[in-house]
């Protein structure tokens, strides 16, 4: 008989439709932590979003070479412009294989300040911007900015070394970065474990995982990925061990 026979799942959505509870009722004693504990990993490190890896700048003055610079009609510095750059939530709208290019160009022909926000890059269809309103810069009169970021799907931490070397090691003007590419931040997803007396002397657990995530997925679809993991390893693991 299954450890899981009697296992049930049920989702309580919340107010915020970024977060859910996952109640797992009828555990065996002592299998909420071991669960709890490798969903949470797994979620962390291994669920994919979309997220920048390289950017090209541009202001007044031509490209840019490095993030550690002023930057000519524009308020912020190039280092801020690339962490509100990293801000940017993209939900996947068609399955995406490759890293693929956003552009934006602004110009401020007033004389006064503009604000740059993520509404303006131009969008293609396999892929939209969660918080178009996201502020990115601060144009000067007469300022112009031209951006170009390069987008992937991947998980967990990248460091810009790592994608200097894999995707940029021939493009001067391409600044790579590091990024984090995950849909779920570490506080945004716990759980809590409950005994349960089913007789005089039988026990079981009710295990309750929170998930919060970006917006850029689902907090159901992120546990279904989270068990397409476990259950790939379950195949390989099956055939490797005949």
């Amino acid at each position: 008989m299954s450890l899981f026979s009697s296992l049930k799942i049920e989702e309580k959505k919340q107010e915020n439709l970024n977060e859910s509870v996952f109640v797992f009722y009828h555990l065996p004693c002592n299998m909420g932590v071991t669960l709890g504990n490798s969903l949470r990993r797994i979620i962390l490190d291994y669920i994919e979003t979309i997220g920048i890896c390289g950017i090209e700048i541009e202001d007044k003055n031509g490209p840019v070479k490095s993030k550690f610079v002023s930057l000519e009609g524009i308020k912020e510095v190039a280092y801020y412009l690339v962490t509100n750059l990293k801000e940017i939530v993209f939900k996947e709208e068609k399955k995406i294989d490759n890293i693929f290019c956003l552009e934006l160009k602004v110009e401020n022909n007033s004389k006064e300040e503009k604000i740059v926000t993520a509404a303006d890059f131009n969008l293609n269809s396999n892929v939209k911007i969660i918080n178009p309103n996201l502020t990115l810069a601060t144009l000067s009169s007469f300022g112009i900015l031209k951006l170009k970021i390069y987008c992937q799907k991947n998980h967990n931490y990248q460091s810009a070394e790592k994608q200097k070397k894999k995707y940029f090691i021939e493009q001067e003007n391409v600044i790579a970065i590091d990024n984090v590419f995950s849909p779920v931040k570490g506080e945004d997803v716990n759980f809590k474990i409950e005994t349960v007396l089913v007789s005089l002397t039988e026990k079981e657990e009710e295990m309750s995982l929170f998930i919060r995530t970006n917006g850029s997925i689902s907090p159901k679809k992120v546990l279904q990925e989270a068990f397409l993991i476990i259950e790939d390893l379950v195949q390989i693991s099956s055939k490797i061990l005949k």
